[in-house]
């Protein structure tokens, strides 16, 4: 089993097994409450598979159970050198690509019969990961360095900022009235005129008020995508769906001249 839809499909890209996800979208694994089916399932489990206690916070004490057994395998624990703060690290490409190649050599040790299988396809996966990422800076190009700012609730997108030379700020870190006219203001002098995220959420709200306040047109781009459908279409790789819908969306809301996304 996966926690999130991004793992299940490299679980199964790694070892052909058909993998559940257990929260996988439109459920947020950050706010999933497993039920009683998940329950069941996790506990008959051999392996589960997830990010880290930072992101599936409503599964960490059954998680941490099922760890001691020795039945959980955490991305973060096999790259160790990754921000704990920051547990969703498939929005960076070289990450992602990194940690399927160390998720593949974990498994190989778990499944030894059918561990050479296991190693080609974690090579082959992230490679594909990784030739993927010129497309996704081309089609970030456009837009200029003082208007790289992503204001999102979405998560994960503090790797993504850092791959692609972005700076990123979560909504929800800005609730206070003082940091949301602070927010605005920096917005305002970047010549942002987009921020991610839907346009019925109270902070979005008052952010767009303090904006048109001070002046300044902003407006809500919709939702980034912060992990997989699960299960992606027969042939296709949700994360390479993901990575370029949201590259897409960026773009159309912050390149010059761009319409509304």
């Amino acid at each position: 089993m996966a926690t999130t839809g991004l793992i299940a499909e490299a679980a199964r890209r790694l070892t052909g097994f058909d993998i559940r996800a257990i929260a996988a979208p439109p459920h947020d694994p950050a706010l999933h409450r497993p039920g009683r089916s998940d329950l069941v399932a996790i506990a008959d489990a051999d392996l589960v598979l997830r990010h880290g206690p930072g992101l599936e916070q409503r599964m960490d004490d059954l998680l941490k159970r099922q760890a001691a057994r020795g039945r959980v395998i955490a991305l973060e624990d096999l790259l160790p050198d990754t921000p704990a703060e920051e547990p969703l690290i498939a929005h960076d490409p070289a990450l992602w690509s990194a940690a399927v190649q160390a998720l593949a050599t974990r498994l190989a040790q778990e499944l030894p019969g059918s561990a050479d299988g296991i190693l080609h396809a974690g090579q082959g996966f992230a490679g594909e990961i990784l030739a993927h990422a010129p497309a996704i800076a081309e089609t970030l190009a456009p837009i200029p360095a003082h208007q790289r700012l992503i204001v999102t609730e979405a998560r994960g997108m503090a790797h993504f900022a850092r791959a692609f030379g972005f700076d990123a700020i979560a909504l929800s870190d800005a609730s206070e009235a003082r940091s949301l006219a602070a927010l605005a203001d920096r917005i305002a002098t970047a010549g942002v005129t987009a921020i991610f995220t839907a346009a019925d959420t109270p902070s979005t709200a008052r952010l767009l008020q303090i904006a048109a306040s001070r002046g300044h047109a902003l407006h809500p781009a919709g939702t980034l995508l912060s992990d997989a459908d699960w299960p992606a279409p027969a042939g296709d790789s949700g994360w390479h769906r993901m990575m370029t819908r949201n590259a897409t969306r960026i773009a159309a809301a912050l390149a010059p001249g761009a319409a509304l996304a």
